[in-house]
């Protein structure tokens, strides 16, 4: 069992920037805005142009939560990444056109990561997850594994993805959704409150997921448990989800 606390946390999305609207949206989830443009206002301009849409959500996200880049390690978990600017270079490709640079270099999958850490000075060392439907759980695996070996430490955990171009749409029965959820987790000192959580994985069990959230991705589920108050419907000391073939209980 591993045990850690979520010292602060953020959630941005279109329409969605307070917890109140968060908590209004996951418990009757409407469609999002795909044309919204993350503002990212505190990296320069001329920076900023180049970056993909994705990229400047995830910095005006994670700039937002207090302490962030003072994190000893950083997670950065997404199941697809810089996708859509692959596809527009595989795009340019097929027309046999030139290729960006620019584009080329940040259609990586740590793109964001090393961003932030670029545009922030950050020196800690940071790792980039991808585990298909999975990949909320395995980044938090991930960061609660380093915290138990560097119990003084915390970690930068951020989520996110952006919406997939058409031609993709149809292999994911998902719902296209615009994203990025950052959580600054450290280990408790005492094991007690609210915030403290923990983490057992075991060969089997039930998934306690919200049918209304079934095509959102496994984040909105955490949060919308995280967040309930008062709701009975939900199991508010529990929850779980799968986990690469098992399942990953969460307790508070």
């Amino acid at each position: 069992m591993l045990t850690i606390i979520i010292d602060n946390w953020i959630a941005l999305a279109p329409s969605l920037q307070t917890q109140a609207d968060w908590r209004s949206w996951l418990h009757r989830p409407y469609t999002l805005a795909n044309d919204w443009q993350a503002p990212a206002t505190k990296v320069p301009t001329m920076q900023r142009r180049r970056f993909s849409n994705l990229s400047r959500l995830v910095l005006s996200c994670v700039q937002e939560l207090p302490q962030a880049s003072q994190a000893d390690f950083s997670v950065f978990a997404s199941r697809h990444g810089e996708i859509v600017t692959t596809y527009s270079l595989l795009e340019n490709l097929v027309q046999q056109q030139p290729i960006s640079p620019i584009g080329f270099s940040q259609s990586v999958h740590n793109t964001s990561a090393g961003l932030f850490t670029l545009i922030e000075k950050i020196q800690q060392a940071s790792t980039t997850i991808a585990a298909q439907q999975d990949t909320f759980a395995v980044g938090l695996i991930e960061a609660a594994c380093y915290l138990n070996a560097h119990p003084e430490q915390k970690v930068l955990l951020v989520c996110f993805d952006s919406t997939l171009v058409a031609p993709y749409q149809t292999f994911l029965p998902q719902t296209p959704f615009d994203y990025c959820v950052a959580f600054l987790l450290s280990r408790p000192q005492q094991e007690v409150g609210n915030h403290v959580l923990s983490l057992t994985l075991t060969p089997n069990g039930k998934t306690t997921e919200s049918p209304h959230l079934a095509k959102y991705p496994a984040v909105c589920h955490f949060l919308q448990w995280w967040l309930a108050e008062s709701d009975t419907s939900l199991d508010q000391a529990n929850f779980s989800l799968p986990c690469s073939g098992q399942m990953l209980h969460v307790t508070r």
